[in-house]
């Protein structure tokens, strides 16, 4: 359907235009003067008219808003209504009764149990699914904390991170590993290599949990305090503004009953439904999402009425718009050039060095585009050269992988991250949060990855 727009070592005029466009676009979200909905959504426009007009052999338009149908955003939608109708129910209050015990009021506890949660959690139930279910226990520790002991803020990020940091630990974790064994099959067949060359469901999930650990060390001990730093000075009570749930439920009253057990019944039902995307290909976890939140609206847990006016419109247009521009970003070619050229460039350097580039341009191309793109992307156009190296193809595609889902610098990585932009986050608190924690697992990507799988038959680094 997208073909590449590459001529030689030349980029075409569609894909410069998407790159300028694409640019000025994260500029604008980093300036945070107008909002980033209609920055999103002017971004996908220009990148319709412009690329259209410079090359005809695809329907832009389709393309660079594409992103208002992804499955993501059925997802947030999804959760949405069925995080209204628990809180209308009273249900969210009691989760996140329930919770604030286990935490005793702490909120640096309440961020390690939901980090730890989200880590062991996304393991299985893989993190798309997993950071909106935890989100969704967010919105009811929230609303059940009436004396304001918890920041919405505080909590929220924490948990997209530790999705981030839980995508590497097995392979149903996250979409990329799945999408490399068909390729690290295909090159290692073409290069006529023989042994073990297979990705299992446990293969790397050492090195994976051990950067995980890291991860939630950051969370906890680190990004607590750096978060307080960042939004501190701003009013939580803002944040929170759209979370209204009832500080008690009457039990007697057989309506209010009913609400409550039925809303329970569509959370634990979805939860089901979650574990069960990661085995059955025909479920999908925004249909998923969106079938347990119409499902609220058809029990009458909550109305439709209702259940519109607390949409946040501003993150699920912004979200839609981001994954238009990404893959603009993609079907100009621009994303594929870029990992050309760094390809041949750097053919006949040492293979530490190629290896360490690749897990910086996998976690790079991640921050702006889909990490299943970029692997997609770099281990077709990686894994022949390395072969030929003499680079180990295993360590290879698991660093690629691995890089490609580590990505945090920006709300674009990872799509589920721009879920906890419900919270109030700004573009560029992203950039700073993340910051350290980006520096830190891509180092700790190319210290372990070699350690556990040698790059070369000579040595663990080759």
């Amino acid at each position: 359907m997208q073909s590449l727009i590459l001529t030689g070592t030349s980029l075409s005029p569609a894909g410069i235009a998407s790159l300028i466009i694409m640019v000025v676009c994260i500029v604008l979200f980093v300036m945070d003067k107008i909002p980033t909905s209609v920055v999103a959504v002017l971004g996908c426009a220009f990148m319709s008219i412009i690329c259209g007009a410079l090359d005809t052999s695809q329907n832009w338009f389709a393309i660079s808003f594409g992103g208002f149908s992804n499955s993501i955003i059925m997802l947030l939608v999804g959760m949405f209504l069925v995080s209204d109708a628990l809180l209308g129910s009273g249900a969210a209050t009691i989760i996140g009764k329930f919770v604030n015990k286990l935490a005793r009021n702490n909120e640096r506890i309440m961020v390690a149990i939901l980090v730890f949660a989200t880590l062991i959690i996304s393991a299985f139930l893989g993190n798309s699914a997993t950071v909106p279910m935890m989100l969704t226990i967010v919105y009811g520790i929230v609303a059940a904390d009436k004396e304001n002991k918890y920041n919405f803020m505080n909590l929220s990020i924490p948990v997209g991170i530790a999705g981030v940091f839980g995508s590497s630990t097995t392979l149903i974790a996250s979409t990329p590993q799945l999408a490399s064994i068909p390729l690290l099959e295909a090159a290692v067949t073409n290069a006529g290599l023989e042994g073990n060359y297979t990705l299992g469901m446990f293969t790397f999930s050492l090195p994976g949990t051990i950067i995980a650990l890291f991860g939630a060390a950051f969370a906890i001990f680190i990004g607590y305090p750096l978060g307080k730093l960042i939004w501190g000075k701003r009013d939580p009570l803002e944040a929170k503004a759209n979370i209204v749930a009832p500080d008690s439920v009457d039990l007697t009253d057989k309506e209010n009953k009913r609400k409550l057990i039925t809303s329970f019944i569509i959370l634990v039902v979805m939860i089901i439904l979650f574990v069960c995307t990661s085995f059955l290909d025909f479920l999908d976890v925004g249909a998923v999402s969106m079938l347990c939140g119409v499902a609220c609206i058809l029990f009458k847990v909550t109305t439709f009425k209702k259940a519109y006016s607390t949409l946040n419109w501003n993150v699920c247009i912004w979200l839609a718009g981001c994954i238009g521009l990404g893959a603009c970003l993609n079907a100009s070619g621009a994303a594929s050039f870029i990992a050309s050229n760094v390809a041949n460039a750097l053919s006949g350097v040492p293979p530490f060095v190629f290896f360490m580039i690749f897990v910086l341009l996998a976690m790079v191309m991640s921050n702006f585009i889909a990490n299943i793109t970029a692997v997609i992307i770099l281990l077709p156009l990686v894994l022949p050269i390395a072969i030929e190296m003499g680079i180990n193809p295993l360590a290879m595609t698991i660093g690629i992988f691995f890089g490609a889902n580590f990505a945090m610098l920006t709300p674009l990585a990872n799509a589920f991250i721009g879920l906890t932009q419900v919270a109030g986050y700004k573009f560029k608190d992203y950039i700073i949060y993340g910051a350290i924690p980006q520096i830190m697992v891509f180092g700790l990507v190319v210290l372990f990855v070699p350690l556990f799988f040698p790059l070369t038959s000579s040595g663990f680094f080759g």
